[in-house]
């Protein structure tokens, strides 16, 4: 019989070798180990000896037992600069934070942070939740009704989740003006109760970049054409268009490509052309009167026939238009975004392309556009404990810490955070330079009650003038008259 050091000697050898096994991949995260038997066999051990050494390992965290089911490995690349790794299953309370349509990078980037937050907070749990658009519904308002809510997460408009008392007020956290402190102005915007209170109940994540114009810079060069961004125009675009349309030796699959109203979220770019009147006159917050008064203005009107003689006058693709751009045969996109950017980097990273301000709809004034991104804040009904409350407020403080941040500038994103040396400024000097200057004459983005329903009113209208059902004119007509009765 072995004696009592021989025995810990050779258990500590195996445990070292699968230990290393696991950190070399070997075996992967997931992945079945052998069964016991087959384990004594190639070790030429005893069950004893096997069985303590999965026991070490468990309780270091690399592996993790399932009754009946077998042995596997729970070890991540990201657990070795933790040594504090606590199983899911003995943590005290779990934090559900939901994420509002994020890409592939987003939720990795938003998956490593949580990681890197449950390993320095033991007894928090945090479980992520992919949200979608719906058509006219919200899906905050649906898992409201439903009581589904998660405890904490990211959206896009949220004066009516505050009129509804949906969200937590933040100002309450003893560390708040703290954080506020470190942040930009623009993170923080009070909104008003159900009691007509006014709270700050969410706080601006990130800045995403203002919409703007992409050329393919490509095609420009094989048709001949000088494009000179600073000073592009609506009516340089349709000579664009047309020449891509008009040739019929080397067809062009699409020659521009125009986002179709759809939801609530797919009508910014159009009313955004529309405000231009309005948004170089004050810097204020929207009211729903305010938001009203955009379409009588000739700037609403100038936008329509902008739009409409540019899908006029050319092949205009209405859907995939950031796709169908990155893939290289798109010769303009008039409304590009940070997800524009994203599918660049992914499918076509050698892609070459002009980006600048959307033009204005007459002249050389600037054109002034929407300061857009997402917040976050708790929901109210989400929360069952005083623990859950805090657990969640420490999450979102963590997400605006300055290299949280950083991480999140990774995919376009302007950080919240005053200090945090942004991702466009290191790897795209020039695109960040015009986004700089188009924050410079950016104004908020409407946010009142029945915002969703009034985009989704103007929506239906510009999607039917995009498909040749009405004019202009009508358009408008139709957009105000379905305010003016929503607002009444």
């Amino acid at each position: 019989m072995k004696n009592k050091t021989a025995f810990t000697a050779r258990h500590q050898e195996i445990t070292d070798i699968l230990r290393q096994q696991i950190r070399t991949r070997h075996w992967k995260f997931g992945e079945k180990l052998p069964h016991q038997q087959e384990l004594c066999r190639e070790f030429d051990v005893s069950p004893i000896t096997i069985k303590h050494v999965i026991k070490t390992l468990v309780q270091e965290g690399f592996l993790r037992t399932v009754r009946g089911t077998g042995t596997f490995v729970n070890w991540k690349k990201e657990n070795e600069y933790y040594t504090d790794f606590i199983p899911q299953s003995s943590r005290a309370v779990t934090i559900t934070h939901s994420l509002f349509a994020p890409t592939p990078i987003y939720k990795y980037i938003m998956q490593t942070l949580a990681d890197a937050f449950m390993a320095r907070n033991p007894r928090v749990n945090i479980v992520l939740r992919e949200i979608r658009y719906g058509n006219a519904e919200d899906p905050y308002l649906q898992m409201f009704a439903k009581g589904d809510m998660p405890v904490c997460g990211e959206f896009f408009w949220y004066a009516l989740y505050a009129k509804l008392n949906m969200l937590y007020p933040l100002e309450k956290f003893a560390d708040f003006e703290e954080l506020q402190n470190d942040l930009h102005p623009d993170c923080t915007l009070a909104t008003p109760d159900g009691g007509n209170v006014s709270h700050i109940h969410a706080l601006k994540l990130y800045s995403g970049i203002p919409l703007f114009l992409l050329i393919n810079q490509e095609l420009m060069e094989k048709k001949g054409f000088h494009v000179d961004t600073p000073n592009m125009t609506w009516h340089k675009l349709r000579q664009i268009i047309r020449s891509f349309s008009q040739n019929k030796r080397n067809p062009i699959p699409y020659a521009g490509s125009l986002p179709l109203p759809w939801a609530y979220r797919g009508v910014q770019p159009y009313v955004g052309l529309m405000g231009q009147d309005l948004f170089c006159q004050t810097q204020a917050q929207l009211t729903p009167q305010s938001f009203l008064s955009i379409f009588s203005t000739d700037s609403a009107a100038n936008a329509l026939e902008n739009i409409r003689s540019f899908a006029a006058c050319g092949n205009i693709l209405f859907n995939s238009g950031h796709e169908r751009f990155a893939l290289g045969d798109v010769g303009v996109l008039p409304f590009a975004s940070s997800w524009a950017l994203n599918l660049l980097a992914v499918l076509n990273p050698s892609f070459r392309y002009f980006a600048t301000p959307i033009p204005p709809d007459k002249g050389k004034r600037k054109y002034y556009p929407f300061k857009t991104g997402y917040h976050v804040g708790i929901f109210r009904n989400a929360i069952t404990s005083d623990l859950q409350l805090h657990a969640a407020w420490e999450w979102l403080h963590f997400l605006f810490h300055k290299r949280s941040q950083y991480l999140l500038s990774q995919e376009y994103k302007i950080p919240a955070r005053k200090e945090c040396e942004y991702h466009l400024q290191q790897q795209f000097p020039a695109l960040n330079a015009m986004v700089n200057n188009m924050f410079k004459t950016s104004v908020p983005q409407p946010d009142f009650p029945g915002m969703r329903q009034a985009y989704f009113s103007i929506g239906q209208e510009v999607a039917a003038l995009l498909q040749k059902n009405i004019s202009p004119e009508i358009c408008l007509q139709n957009i105000r008259e379905k305010l003016k009765r929503q607002f009444e």
